[in-house]
């Protein structure tokens, strides 16, 4: 596992509320890339929409559509990738701040798809997913967070 995911992983791990949500928006991501239907480093939202639901009913976890949130907080608290627009860093500064939060954040689904369509993997991350070996040392890790 490289340096880069270990630290990736620490900073998902630490994420209290709601903890399957990041790990399963992860798996969904490392599903699509096992199936080639994902080209690294870009993730749109809209197929990991799907494909989260389909982790979440997999593992038998609670969970409603809210698959915007993880997408949104894998930038911000995970900081596994960046939030774009077409080919501009998506914008939440219009959004308000929330309690106790330092970056505005999108409350909603259609507040995330209004700024953002997709992300890109931040560069050291993505080696590792390009090879199905690095995939599976990184689905192991994020399957025992939910519990596998």
């Amino acid at each position: 596992m490289s340096p880069a995911w270990q630290a990736a992983l620490q900073r998902i791990r630490a994420a209290r509320q709601a903890p399957h949500y990041l790990p399963a928006m992860l798996v969904a991501v490392l599903d699509h890339l096992d199936r080639g239907s994902l080209e690294l480093p870009s993730v749109w939202f809209e197929p990991m929409e799907q494909q989260f639901l389909r982790v979440l009913v997999r593992h038998r976890l609670q969970g409603t559509d809210k698959a915007w949130d993880p997408f949104f907080h894998l930038s911000v608290r995970a900081r596994v990738w960046t939030l774009w627009r077409g080919d501009a860093p998506a914008d939440f500064s219009d959004l308000p701040l929330g309690t106790q939060r330092a970056t505005p954040r999108p409350k909603s689904r259609a507040q995330l798809v209004a700024r953002a369509d997709h992300a890109e993997f931040v560069p050291e991350l993505v080696p590792q997913l390009r090879l199905a070996r690095g995939r599976d040392l990184v689905r192991r890790e994020l399957e025992d967070m939910l519990g596998v």
